[in-house]
């Protein structure tokens, strides 16, 4: 398989067509099928894009070995657990998808993607959901009120907005797996 198939498998195994496909990465469609048919290989913007929208391997697309997404199936479910609670906040509070698009500075199609389980939550738009929601983003890691008020408590002094705030603009990705993985193991232990 070469990488224009695998570009093809990536598309299909979403369930977009083409152009759906152009306005997620935010490219035309031509683009796409030109990359498909084999006239073209994506380009290293998009391959970073499909990396960060989709958590594909990058191995993967331009070789073809190894798993195509570097997302653990436990990530996944926590991911969608996340997502779940999202969405119930929403509902709940009757908010408005393209208010929130805009917000985010997101195209609203996208932010229905995410919603829909079909594109990659990151770190980031967890972090602006957060704050549109106006909840402590520990809402999302732990459901115990006790797991939460410890955390609180040793945290004090460091407002969880720009503490997120920080974490968002310096962090660098491995000072973020490092969080994510203590994060999940809190979590585990509750």
């Amino acid at each position: 398989m070469t990488i224009n198939e695998r570009f093809k498998s990536l598309r299909d195994h979403f369930g977009y067509n083409q152009i759906q496909f152009a306005k997620v990465l935010n490219l035309t469609s031509g683009m796409i099928s030109s990359i498909e048919s084999g006239d073209r290989e994506p380009s290293k913007n998009v391959i970073i894009l499909l990396y960060r929208q989709f958590n594909i391997d990058i191995t993967w697309l331009l070789t073809g070995t190894g798993e195509m997404f570097t997302q653990s199936d436990k990530d996944r479910e926590i991911e969608k657990v996340i997502i779940s609670k999202i969405n119930t906040m929403i509902y709940e509070r009757k908010l408005n998808y393209a208010d929130i698009a805009k917000t985010l500075n997101l195209p609203e199609e996208n932010l229905k993607l995410i919603l829909d389980y079909k594109q990659k939550l990151t770190i980031r738009l967890l972090v602006d959901f957060c704050y549109i929601l106006d909840i402590d983003a520990n809402y999302f890691i732990l459901d115990r009120k006790e797991n939460l008020e410890k955390l609180k408590s040793e945290t004090e002094g460091v407002a969880p907005d720009e503490l997120a705030d920080l974490l968002r603009r310096y962090a660098p990705p491995q000072l973020m797996s490092e969080i994510k993985e203590k994060l999940l193991k809190i979590k585990n232990l509750t």
